[in-house]
C-alpha cells in the first residue's frame, strides 16, 4: 500500500489482478480487473494483469506495477490510466540482466523506489532468488544480490539511513541485504508463520505482517547477531494481514477483505510502538498473496 500522490487522502492497494485506490468511503479501479487474469495493454479497467502484489509511484502521474505471472514491470499514467510495458519481456520468464525490455525476470512480487538512489528501483525476483534493480528512466535491469537464502523472495522494505534492504521469503525467512557490500544475511526464521510485508520502525526494529498466524509482530535488535521477536500489536485484531503502510500518523494494515487503520506513533518506547484502537476504513476484497 502507498498513500496516493494523484488523489490526496486516498490509499493505493492491490486486489488480485487489479490495482485500486480508496479513501475509505469510495473505491476506484486504477487498472485491471480483479476477476480476470490475462495480459493486455489498455486503459484503466480494460487493461489486464496476472496477479499484482507490488507497485511504486515514481511521480504523481506515473507508477510502476509488478505484474507477477506475466514476469514483467508495467507502467500506468494516472492522468489517462493508459498502461505500457516497462521492463522485462511480458509473458516470458527467465533470468537476464539487460537494457530496457531485454532483461528477463521470473515472477516479480514487489517493487520499491530506492531511497538512496532515486534513479533506480528494487524488484524482488521470486523465481530467481534475487533482488534486482531497474533504472527508473529506461527500465534497464541489473542484479543487486542473489543468494540461496533469497529463494522465493517476496516483499521488502528499506532503512532510509543505511540503505539496507530487508526482505521476506516464502521459506519463512527474513533477510538483510547490505546496501554497500551487497551481502545477504538471514536474520530470522518465522517457523510458525508466513512473513509478508514489513516496515523499519525506529533504528533497530522491524514491524512484520504474518499471514498464517494472523498477527503483526515486532522483530527487535535487527542489526545484531541475535534479533528476537518481542511481541505482537493488537492480538486477535487481524485476519491474514499482509500489507503495511505508515503515513500521516497512522498505521494501515491490509488484510482479508479490509484495511484497518490504527492511530499510532511509530516511535519506539522500550521496543514497542504506541498503538491505539483500530478503525476499519475500507471493506474491500484484498488479494490473497498466494493462490
Amino acid at each position: 500500500m502507498e498513500a496516493d500522490l494523484w488523489l490526496p487522502g486516498y490509499i493505493i492497494f492491490t486486489d488480485q489482478h487489479s490495482i485500486k485506490t480508496t479513501n475509505g468511503a469510495h473505491e476506484k479501479i486504477i487498472a485491471g480487473d480483479p476477476t480476470h487474469s490475462s495480459y493486455l495493454e489498455h486503459v484503466g479497467k480494460s487493461s489486464r494483469f496476472s496477479w499484482i502484489h507490488g507497485f511504486t509511484q515514481i511521480s504523481k502521474n506515473y507508477m510502476i506495477v509488478a505484474d507477477r505471472d506475466n514476469y514483467c514491470l508495467r507502467s500506468i499514467v494516472r492522468s489517462t490510466l493508459q498502461t505500457f510495458p516497462f521492463s522485462g519481456k511480458c509473458k516470458r520468464a527467465g533470468y537476464s540482466d539487460g537494457s530496457g525490455r531485454d532483461g528477463l525476470f521470473g515472477r516479480v512480487f514487489a517493487v520499491m523506489l530506492d531511497a538512496i538512489n532515486k534513479r533506480q528501483m528494487f524488484v524482488t525476483d521470486h523465481d530467481n532468488q534475487a533482488l534486482r534493480t531497474v533504472d527508473t528512466r529506461h527500465g534497464d535491469v541489473s542484479t543487486f544480490a542473489r543468494a540461496s537464502s533469497l529463494i522465493n523472495i517476496r516483499f521488502m522494505t528499506q532503512d532510509v539511513n543505511s540503505g539496507d534492504v530487508y526482505v521476506t521469503t516464502s521459506y519463512r525467512r527474513i533477510c538483510q541485504i547490505n546496501y554497500r557490500r551487497k551481502t545477504v544475511r538471514q536474520i530470522a526464521t518465522a517457523g510458525w508463520s508466513m512473513p509478508s510485508e514489513l516496515l523499519v520502525v525506529g533504528q533497530n526494529t522491524l514491524l512484520v505482517a504474518f499471514e498464517s498466524s494472523h498477527t503483526v509482530g515486532l522483530l527487535d535488535d535487527i542489526t545484531s547477531n541475535m534479533p528476537f521477536f518481542t511481541g505482537n500489536i493488537c492480538p486477535k485484531c487481524f485476519d491474514t494481514p499482509h500489507a503495511l503502510l505508515d503515513t500521516n500518523g497512522s498505521l494501515f494494515v491490509g488484510q482479508n477483505k479490509a484495511i484497518k487503520r490504527f492511530a499510532c506513533e511509530l516511535k519506539l518506547f522500550s521496543g514497542y510502538p504506541l498503538i491505539h484502537m483500530p478503525l476499519i476504513v475500507c471493506q474491500c476484497f484484498l488479494s490473497a498473496l498466494l493462490r
